[in-house]
C-alpha cells in the first residue's frame, strides 16, 4: 500500500533535507513525497530538486499558496497513494 507524504515547504532550506532523509532510510520502501513549497526565498528549492534527482519517489512542486492548509489541499490533489501522511519541514520520521 503506498503512501503519501504531504510536506508543504517555505524557507526551510535549514530543515528540509533532514525531513526527507528521515523518510528515505525507513524500512517501509512504498511511498512518494511531496513537497509543496510556497515559491520559498532560501536554498529549499535546490536542496529538495538535488535529493529529487537522486530517488524519482521524492516529487517537488513551487506555486503559491493561501497557507499550509492550502499547500496540503494542493498535495491531495497530486498524491497517488492509498494513505495520506502530512509533515512539517522540522519533523522526523
Amino acid at each position: 500500500m503506498k503512501i503519501s507524504i504531504i510536506i508543504p515547504s517555505y524557507n526551510a532550506g535549514h530543515l528540509i533535507e533532514d525531513a526527507l532523509h528521515s523518510v528515505m532510510t525507513q524500512t517501509y520502501k512504498d511511498w512518494e513525497i511531496i513537497v509543496m513549497d510556497n515559491e520559498s526565498k532560501d536554498d529549499t528549492s535546490e536542496k529538495v530538486k538535488s535529493i529529487a534527482a537522486e530517488d524519482s519517489r521524492v516529487r517537488y512542486y513551487c506555486e503559491s499558496d493561501k497557507g499550509i492548509y492550502d499547500a496540503m489541499n494542493k498535495g491531495i490533489e497530486k498524491a497517488q497513494g492509498e494513505l495520506l501522511y502530512f509533515m512539517g519541514t522540522d519533523d522526523r520520521l
